[in-house]
């Protein structure tokens, strides 16, 4: 989708925007759900801004935690964790972090799985 920016991400300015949205998204006239995400993204990549968010989960329980917004990875982390206890688990574990990016976690019967999206 071309999500990478042309210059490290501290770079701001239409430069960066360009190389991160590529070529259909950069069209502002397009306002496909899928550009606006990009494009919200690019910008936070952009401008140098770092977003932590994690996701947590107790298999024993079923409970879980989730976290966005956050400047650092372990207070990320820390608030999913919190998160999961407060909603009955006893055996939560980080099983996604990560920055500028959303995640989720999915189960069905015994198998679980998690994803992240930048």
């Amino acid at each position: 989708m071309g999500m990478k920016p042309s210059r490290p991400t501290s770079a701001a300015g239409a430069d960066c925007l360009y190389g991160c949205d590529g070529p259909i998204c950069h069209d502002l006239s397009n306002h496909a759900d899928f550009c606006q995400e990009i494009r919200a993204k690019c910008e936070a990549r952009c401008s140098g801004k770092r977003w932590w968010g994690a996701v947590a989960y107790s298999s024993k329980e079923n409970a879980f935690g989730y976290s966005y917004d956050f400047q650092t990875s372990a207070a990320a982390q820390t608030e999913a964790l919190r998160r999961c206890a407060a909603d009955g688990g006893k055996d939560c574990k980080v099983w996604a972090y990560y920055e500028n990016e959303c995640g989720a976690i999915a189960r069905d019967g015994n198998i679980v799985t998690w994803e992240g999206r930048g």
